[in-house]
């Protein structure tokens, strides 16, 4: 009887197993018969791609409209050097030597005390709150432009002592560590000159650096020129971003259009500037067609 049974049961694997092979049986719940006629759809080639349409060069004169532009308010000073700067000697007029509250990280309202590298505060002095980034070279020449200065926020002393004063930080842009430099606002700002040469139309300048050295830029990031008050440039010049076109020799960065440049090329950005300094300047980017870059040729237009 048990014999029997026995073969029953091979009997009936085996009678399994023959139509699992016969009729085979996707996981989708579709046989390889079925799967046929798909199959001619699957493979088929993709469609051609469409070729994009060519890029067309745009004449300087043809710039972006005014509405894009915000220029600097020159009743606020902060304007002007919120945004960070290259400095070729960045200097200190003190630095924060301690807090009230043992915490590492200071801000708003928090209290400080100061230490003077000549001689001491007055109360109700304001000095600006900053920190050296790193040094900055310039990408095509590598010649050493100076130091990227991080503006941090402001203090105004309280009291004043022997050895240290008595501060509130009273604007935090950003975290305030002890040992950060402290500076009146006067050292970040250069005095008006009658000597300045106005740009000529075209004048051609590069995108040095970045706040973060960030690779991809686009509307409302800061960037840092090579072109500054001692080449012309002053706060509210306007210049645009450019992409393509075939250079001629080395980059010196005071190249004009006709003798730098081959069209074609084509603007993919504006940018106004917010300061100055001796041959740098930091610029807000106001529009942007495509990614922008450190490297990236700009030029001047007159807005007049």
């Amino acid at each position: 009887m048990l014999k029997k049974q026995t073969n029953l049961v091979v009997l009936f694997i085996t009678v399994l197993a023959l139509s699992v092979y016969v009729t085979p049986v996707r996981a989708d719940g579709l046989s390889e018969e079925d799967l046929l006629p798909m199959r001619g759809v699957i493979d088929a080639p993709p469609p051609p791609l469409l070729q994009a349409a060519p890029l067309t060069p745009t004449p300087v004169e043809e710039i972006l409209s005014d509405e894009d532009i915000s220029q600097p308010t020159e009743a606020d000073p902060w304007t002007f050097i919120s945004k960070g700067m290259i400095l070729l000697k960045p200097h200190a007029d003190g630095e924060i030597a301690a807090s009230e509250d043992p915490k590492q990280l200071l801000g708003l309202h928090d209290i400080v005390y100061l230490r003077s590298n000549q001689e001491p505060f007055s109360p109700g002095e304001e000095l600006v709150v900053y920190r050296i980034s790193r040094p900055v070279f310039h990408p095509t020449t590598a010649s050493f432009l100076g130091d990227l200065v991080q503006i941090l926020g402001v203090v105004r002393i309280e009291n004043t002592g022997k050895d240290v004063s008595t501060a509130e930080i009273v604007l935090s842009k950003d975290t305030i560590s002890r040992e950060d430099k402290i500076a009146f606002i006067d050292r970040f700002i250069l005095p008006p000159t009658s000597e300045i040469v106005p740009l000529d139309e075209g004048r051609e300048a590069m995108i040095v650096e970045t706040p973060e050295n960030r690779v991809s830029l686009a509307q409302h990031d800061i960037v840092y020129i090579d072109q500054g008050r001692d080449e012309g440039v002053t706060p509210g010049d306007q210049f645009v971003v450019i992409h393509g076109g075939e250079r001629q020799g080395a980059f010196s960065g005071q190249d004009s259009l006709r003798k730098g440049l081959q069209l074609p090329y084509r603007e993919i950005g504006t940018m106004v500037v917010l300061a100055t300094q001796e041959h740098t300047s930091t610029a807000k980017i106001t529009r942007s067609l495509e990614t922008i870059t450190k490297g990236d040729v700009i030029l001047y237009v007159n807005r007049e």
